[in-house]
């Protein structure tokens, strides 16, 4: 449980960082909407891709996960979100952010329901629920810690030659 947690907490970071690098360092004009020059259409657009792409993705996922080992699939999840996420810093137009959200929404489709599926081969049902709801607080958790540490990234703002959007996405 404690290591679902925490992947739980790093998927739901990346997925949620999108947000916070709108608003920082507005005042210094480096916010991403600023250094992309993105309108708040644009913005909506790249946030609805990883919604669009889960949806797509979430059943499909799931139906390769059960194939394969679990391990295997929620590995594979891991990796390419963290790579994707990292791949955020470097950004520089809407179409790499469009890119780069649908790609996210691919990639994390299925976690959520992978990780209570994987837990079902180990728990019975009648400790499974509890289980579950562990794991799912690592979310909740996730919001709050990182928009408390995004402002420690704001302060890294010009630190060799990035933005402070870019050493969230990195770190």
């Amino acid at each position: 449980i404690p290591a679902f947690w925490l992947l739980y907490f790093l998927c739901s970071a990346i997925r949620s960082n999108i947000g916070l690098a709108q608003t920082m360092n507005i005042p210094a004009g480096h916010s991403l909407s600023q250094e992309l020059n993105l309108s708040a259409k644009q913005v909506s657009t790249g946030l609805a891709l990883f919604y669009v792409a889960y949806v797509i993705f979430d059943f499909p996922s799931n139906l390769v996960m059960t194939r394969l080992s679990p391990r295997v699939w929620m590995s594979r999840i891991v990796t390419a979100v963290g790579i994707i996420g990292a791949c955020f810093a470097a950004v520089k137009a809407a179409w790499s952010l469009y890119l780069l959200r649908f790609l996210l929404g691919v990639v994390i489709a299925g976690m959520w329901p992978g990780m209570a599926y994987y837990l079902t081969l180990f728990y019975p049902p009648s400790r499974t629920g509890k289980r579950i709801g562990m794991y799912f607080t690592a979310a909740q958790v996730s919001a709050a810690v990182v928009g408390l540490v995004s402002a420690g990234f704001q302060e890294m703002d010009g630190l060799g030659g990035l933005v402070g959007f870019q050493w969230m996405f990195l770190l």
